[in-house]
């Protein structure tokens, strides 16, 4: 579907707001300049919450634990747990 846009520009004065048409709604350019300008801030705060919401998960390897100097106490100590279970279980 291919969607033609018709703008026509008026200028009456030169340094003065110049008018566009845009289907019949004239819209001045300083006005226009700001609703973008509001709508980059509003697309970009949507942005930065969804992004700052996301859920944190970290996946850690067990077979490195233990000489990996990153990894928590508590994910050592977790990776330990889950090694000594699969050696009694099998």
């Amino acid at each position: 579907m291919i969607t033609i846009l018709h703008i026509t520009s008026t200028n009456t004065n030169i340094g003065s707001n110049v008018n566009t048409n845009i289907k019949g709604i004239k819209v001045s350019k300083a006005l226009g300049s700001i609703i973008f300008v509001v709508l980059t801030i509003a697309y970009l705060s949507i942005f930065y919450f969804l992004a700052s919401n996301a859920p944190r998960e970290r996946v850690y390897d067990c077979s490195i634990a233990e000489i990996s100097p990153d990894y928590p106490v508590e994910v050592k100590e977790g990776c330990r747990k889950l090694r000594s279970h699969k050696l009694v279980t099998t």
